[in-house]
């Protein structure tokens, strides 16, 4: 029996399953793939398997190819998520790994194009961990009130659509 991992989209309109058995596991540092994930990595596994299934909404899917170059971005319409393609080739399948449901199952991993890499990807690498969010984020409140109601004294104002964002000013450290 196969071993099959499912994904989805961050608002669950797509969702599709894939055999278990990833070649690699890439953390590509390129501009490219900085840019399309907002972050300072793509975190994407390799198949070689032919067994991505769409099981849900493949009707919502887009598909963006960079112009000149080997480069691609599958998305959810909905919600902007990234998603399974197959290569330009039709050789391997690229899954975003941050969409799998499960643990992923992989060969080999690496970091790649880290002479693209930012520096603050470097100058951050001690930063503090935590379980959740640290504790300096949850004494801030930040109040939600429509944009014709009042708002409380010392309070920011940031306009968000139809929505005004107070934040209560902070009175502790942020660390």
């Amino acid at each position: 029996m196969q071993d099959v991992v499912s994904g989805r989209c961050l608002c669950g309109n797509v969702e599709y399953s894939i055999e278990n058995d990833f070649l690699f596991l890439l953390f590509c540092h390129c501009e490219q793939c900085r840019r399309i994930s907002g972050s300072a990595h793509a975190s994407n596994l390799f198949s070689a398997t032919q067994s991505l299934t769409w099981l849900k909404g493949e009707e919502n899917i887009q598909r963006f190819d960079y112009p000149g170059r080997d480069f691609t971005k599958s998305f959810c319409r909905m919600c902007g998520c990234g998603l399974p393609y197959r290569s330009s080739h039709g050789e391997m399948v690229i899954v975003p790994a941050g969409t799998l449901d499960g643990e992923p199952k992989f060969a080999k991993h690496g970091k790649v194009f880290l002479a693209e890499c930012t520096e603050w990807t470097h100058s951050t690498a001690d930063a503090k961990l935590f379980d959740g969010f640290p504790d300096f984020w949850a004494r801030r409140r930040f109040i939600n009130t429509r944009a014709n109601v009042t708002s409380e004294p010392n309070t920011e104002p940031v306009q968000v659509a139809d929505f005004v964002w107070r934040r209560v000013p902070d009175p502790l450290p942020f660390f």
